[in-house]
């Protein structure tokens, strides 16, 4: 894909980081976050087979689910 343009911003806020260096072998990871000056952000590995875009790009707008609570009989 190469470089991309992108309009620039004076300041803009960060909502998730996404670490391409580790590689997330779990189908359901637990919660990760880093801290970026002081803020703790979600964090997410990159995962072992498939595309990462669509999945970051649904993340942004719907967030994580949570699991179900399984019911008692």
């Amino acid at each position: 894909m190469g470089l991309l343009s992108a309009r620039t911003v004076e300041e803009a806020c960060v909502a998730l980081v996404v670490d391409l260096d580790r590689t997330e072998t779990e189908r359901l990871p637990p919660w990760r976050e880093v801290e970026l000056l002081g803020v703790p952000v979600p964090c997410l590995h990159k995962p072992a087979t498939g595309p990462i875009a669509a999945a970051v790009i649904q993340y942004l707008k719907g967030g994580r689910a949570v699991p179900p609570t399984p019911r008692l009989p």
